[in-house]
């Protein structure tokens, strides 16, 4: 079976900018892309995300990847 690419975001609360490493280096660690997001008005203007691209077969099997993220960076102590 033929693989397919998807591109997941997954976005993050807010942190203060001295938190911005942080968030790059676990960005690196887990072989993901760092993105900020800045609005120039609304109430969440800053909009912490990132961004990775995966290749799998179905979309079912992507979206499993998207859950192990959404279930393992909570208990790394990082707020989605």
């Amino acid at each position: 079976m033929q693989t397919i690419e998807f591109q997941f975001h997954i976005t993050f609360d807010n942190f203060s900018t001295d938190k911005k490493q942080d968030f790059i280096n676990l960005c690196e660690r887990e072989n993901v892309k760092p993105v900020m997001i800045v609005l120039p008005k609304g109430d969440y203007v800053n909009q912490p995300m990132f961004t990775k691209l995966v290749s799998q077969e179905t979309f079912a099997a992507a979206d499993n990847e998207v859950q192990k993220q959404l279930t393992y960076l909570p208990r790394r102590g990082t707020s989605l």
